[in-house]
């Protein structure tokens, strides 16, 4: 057992595995309070520390070496919109807003790349990335397709994109092109089919 979400009427969820494998952050929902808390456990140790509690967010990331998470939070009812946050793993210091939201179409977390530069996130069906060593910080569109993409993690060079979209059926896997200091992909013959007999599982790099 790694860990316990506490008391009956608790809800353990999405747990992410770090990179390094020695350490877990997940979920856990109060849902007769109204409470969400992210919590990362120490694999190891055994341990588990609440991170903080913030009912908006719905999902994280690790960074590649393991000491920082980005989140992101959404928030329609009050009209702040969401945002994508940043935060280190052991709970110091205060979180650093990467990215604000505003009220709209949903969006959700991709992929954080390997070096920490970019973030993609979905949002209305369009595939954005945030660049985060430069400024301003504004979302750039890098895949707008008449099909529903999904996935699309980048690779740990920054110089591809994989994804699956439902351009044929069953739902394939395709691979294009990304060219890192343009923040673009590729031209269209460029793009890939990977599979042909359908991807139904989780993209991922090795």
């Amino acid at each position: 057992v790694v860990a316990t979400p506490g008391e009956a009427g608790n809800f353990f969820g999405r747990p992410v595995l770090s990179p390094d494998g020695k350490k877990l952050a997940a979920g856990i929902t109060k849902p007769l309070d109204d409470i969400f808390e992210l919590w990362v456990f120490d694999l190891d140790a055994k341990t588990g520390k609440r991170l903080f509690s913030d009912r908006n967010v719905n999902s994280w990331l690790w960074s590649e070496d393991g000491t920082e998470l980005i989140y992101l939070t959404q928030d329609f009812n009050s009209g702040e919109g969401g945002g994508i946050f940043r935060r280190k793993a052991d709970g110091s210091g205060t979180p650093e807003l990467l990215y604000r939201h505003y009220p709209g179409t949903g969006f959700n977390l991709i992929d954080w790349s390997a070096d920490g530069n970019f973030v993609l996130f979905m949002s209305g069906g369009v595939l954005n990335m945030v660049r985060l060593d430069r400024q301003p910080r504004e979302p750039v569109e890098v895949i707008r397709e008449e099909f529903s993409v999904n996935q699309a993690p980048l690779s740990p060079d920054n110089r591809f994109i994989a994804f699956t979209s439902d351009e044929t059926r069953p739902i394939n896997a395709w691979l294009w092109s990304f060219n890192p200091d343009t923040v673009a992909v590729g031209p269209a013959s460029e793009k890939l089919k990977l599979t042909t007999d359908g991807a139904g599982g989780p993209l991922s790099w090795g």
